[in-house]
């Protein structure tokens, strides 16, 4: 299947390889059949086009803490 992505989500980022830093704001996909990654905007996803992007792409979690969670750390 071939989507244009890029038409559909004006945040969306192409990657060669595998994103070593990823953004807390930001949802990153894996495309197995081009071995290639993507990155959206979550404010840009709807609940219906991320459940539409899972069923194709397979999401890459994230281990980054959000921003307070961070300063929290960070006083403790």
């Amino acid at each position: 299947m071939n989507l244009n992505l890029k038409a559909l989500f004006s945040t969306y980022r192409h990657y060669r390889t595998k994103p070593t830093e990823l953004m807390y704001d930001f949802y990153y996909f894996y495309h197995q059949q081009v071995n290639e990654w993507f990155s959206v905007s979550k404010q840009e996803v709807s609940q219906r086009d991320y459940q539409w992007l899972t069923v194709f792409y397979t999401e890459i979690s994230s281990t980054v803490s959000q921003p307070s969670e961070i300063w929290l750390n960070f006083y403790i």
